[in-house]
């Protein structure tokens, strides 16, 4: 869903990729980041962009911890770009990805960071993103008619096949061409968006639509009250999707702003949307990054990837806001 407080124009798109990466991160909510050298790669096609060399690979995704990192993300060819970030770990190791970071606003700077906390490379053939709570009923075979105020800007879109993130990394997904002017020439691994998008004279690929109008050039988070869902589908039909991971930010909501699978078949309650405790808003050129490993977190009875249930987790606590957004470079506050 959207409605930003910003406003900036589109450019028009086509087909390839590059990168994502950003300053560190601190351990309080205000701090800005700082620190060493982080290099973020993601492809598809064929290569190109400043400081970039066009290779075919198959694909990961990194970002910086101590003082060097790479980050990729891919479907093809290669491109990169470096930056100054700090180092330094996420804490314990969890056991499915983690959305780590998100900013709203103005428009150009919108991102969500995923991080991978697993010793594995996790594979993104099935996994997908939406801002909507109707959003497992793609699995039931259902056409995507989110429950919106504002029609066209919510998105459900599929990771393209062959992306993968490594172990201990992170990948970007963008929404809009001006990502790069927003972040100092830097570019996500990914945009949601209907087609790649020119970033930096590199071409950055799109998220893949799941059916008709579930990514338009109006796709993008809103400001004040918002969900993300991170969830895997194994394309079976009326196979139960699930969840990943979860984030809601704002203290008001309204309808398919939070995720609520309660009472429909094959799904075990979530925590009912008034309940969820969701995390502060970022502020316009701000962010809000994980800093704890799912607060609270209810570990049995729900709808996740290890039967977590994700609609659970304090938010409020897990989430900080970061005055100087860190996109592509894994968070240093734990």
């Amino acid at each position: 869903m959207r409605r930003s407080i910003f406003s900036l124009g589109l450019v028009a798109v086509s087909s390839l990729v590059l990168a994502a990466t950003g300053t560190g991160c601190s351990s309080t909510p205000s701090g800005a980041g700082g620190g060493g050298t982080s290099d973020a790669t993601a492809t598809t096609g064929a290569g190109g962009g400043a400081g970039g060399s066009a290779s075919t690979t198959t694909s990961s995704a990194t970002s910086s911890t101590g003082s060097t990192s790479s980050s990729s993300a891919t479907t093809g060819a290669t491109a990169s770009s470096s930056t100054s970030g700090t180092g330094g770990g996420m804490g314990a190791m969890a056991d499915h990805l983690l959305i780590s970071e998100i900013s709203v606003a103005p428009v150009a700077g919108e991102f969500i960071e995923i991080w991978n906390p697993t010793a594995a490379a996790v594979p993104l053939d099935n996994y997908y993103l939406s801002d909507n709570s109707t959003y497992f009923e793609l699995a039931q075979g259902k056409a995507w008619t989110p429950i919106t105020n504002n029609p066209g800007t919510d998105f459900l879109g599929r990771f393209p096949a062959g992306a993968s993130i490594a172990p201990d990394q992170v990948i970007v997904i963008g929404f809009k061409a001006g990502y790069s002017t927003q972040y100092a020439g830097k570019c996500p691994n990914f945009f949601m968006s209907p087609t790649a998008v020119d970033c930096g004279g590199a071409m950055v690929p799109a998220m893949l639509s799941t059916e008709a109008g579930s990514i338009t050039a109006s796709s993008g988070l809103s400001d004040p009250r918002e969900m993300v869902m991170l969830f895997k589908w194994d394309g079976v039909a009326n196979t139960a999707a699930k969840d990943v991971d979860y984030l809601t930010w704002g203290t008001v909501f309204e309808a398919g702003s939070r995720a609520d699978k309660t009472g429909v078949a094959g799904y075990q309650p979530d925590t009912t949307p008034a309940n969820q405790v969701g995390s502060v808003a970022p502020p316009p050129l701000q962010s809000v990054e994980r800093c704890s490993m799912e607060s609270g977190e209810k570990l049995t009875g729900g709808n996740g990837i290890t039967g977590h249930d994700e609609t659970s987790e304090n938010l409020g606590k897990s989430f900080v806001v970061q005055t100087t957004p860190t996109p592509g470079v894994k968070n240093t506050c734990l």
